[in-house]
């Protein structure tokens, strides 16, 4: 939901509320860089944590610089470099979470990974669109809904990870 979210944001809040204008496409790509970014963070730490403890890390992490968002941005808009510093935080971690929990969704499927890859993606997409599409028509000119919806979403993840993995977040290994 958080990357939906963004993309049906960004526009009122970058061009809108910070004024970018012209200069909003180049904001956009700062957070689409970030995000990129994350494919290369994560083939550097893979190895190193494991694909369950990073994407975890990630999600706790993303949860909490949502919250801080959320949280500062009661008191109003914060400045753009502070906005711009968190949300492609939040946004690179969230890159952190995408190849790592698909491919940790499919590791039992073995003979059916083809049809399981195409469930898994279109339910994936199906959800975060809708998730994105709330969080996008909550916009009130402020940066509020974003934030919160982003802190709900990371809430919510974090809620299945400790479902599914039975309570035990951030161990090693696949």
């Amino acid at each position: 939901g958080a990357l939906f979210g963004f993309i049906g944001s960004a526009q009122q809040i970058l061009a809108e509320l910070y004024g970018l204008g012209a200069w909003f496409p180049i904001a956009f790509a700062g957070v689409a860089v970030a995000i990129a970014l994350a494919s290369l963070v994560n083939a550097l730490m893979v190895e190193r944590l494991g694909m369950r403890a990073l994407s975890h890390g990630a999600v706790i992490a993303f949860t909490a610089i949502s919250a801080t968002l959320a949280a500062l941005s009661l008191a109003g808009p914060p400045p753009l470099w502070l906005f711009m510093a968190l949300l492609g935080a939040a946004m690179m971690l969230v890159g952190l979470t995408f190849a790592n929990f698909n491919a940790l969704a499919m590791a039992p499927m073995a003979e059916a990974a083809g049809i399981a890859s195409s469930l898994i993606g279109g339910a994936t997409t199906v959800i975060g669109a809708s998730l994105g599409f709330v969080i996008a028509r909550a916009y009130d000119g402020t940066i509020t809904p974003l934030a919160v919806g982003y802190t709900l979403c990371g809430a919510g993840c974090l809620g299945l990870l400790l479902v599914t993995e039975r309570g035990r977040l951030m161990r090693g290994g696949v």
